[in-house]
């Protein structure tokens, strides 16, 4: 008889702990909470949200750092791209100006022993004419004044 007694009680299990009371005491004690008992609650939940965030921060204001850092970089490196792009342009008209330069210098060079070629040179660098021809000089647009002077 004793078998059959102790198979048809019902197992007692440890009581299920939620927080710092279990769910028998909880379940017990229906009376309601002093205001210090309310007080005492409210200050550890509030301590432990506040350590929640704390550790919630700190990753957040890191992504926002390193954010900030890139839309920095990203605008900073925009605008050197840009400048440099203006200057290779400004190199490539460069170039082809001293490009022409360049083949002009080789055509007169090729021609450097011919008549014209003395003339030329006798002409724009030495300010020589020849013993029959007539200049006449504009002073309205001489080299000499600037373009705004009157006479």
């Amino acid at each position: 008889m004793q078998r059959q007694n102790s198979r048809s009680r019902k197992k007692q299990s440890p009581p299920k702990k939620r927080g710092s009371r279990t769910v028998q005491q909880e379940n017990s004690s229906k009376r309601p909470l002093t205001l210090e008992e309310r007080e005492h609650r409210r200050k550890m939940m509030t301590g432990k949200r506040s350590k929640r965030r704390k550790r919630n921060v700190l990753p957040v204001v890191v992504l926002l750092m390193l954010a900030i850092y890139l839309v920095y970089s990203y605008i900073n490196q925009s605008f050197r791209l840009s400048k440099l792009r203006q200057e290779k342009e400004h190199l490539e008209m460069q170039k082809v100006v001293l490009q022409k330069e360049i083949e002009t210098l080789k055509l007169d060079y090729a021609n450097k022993d011919s008549l014209d070629f003395v003339e030329k040179i006798a002409r724009e660098k030495l300010g020589m004419i020849k013993s029959n021809e007539q200049i006449y000089i504009d002073i309205n647009h001489s080299p000499n004044k600037p373009e705004g002077a009157t006479p």
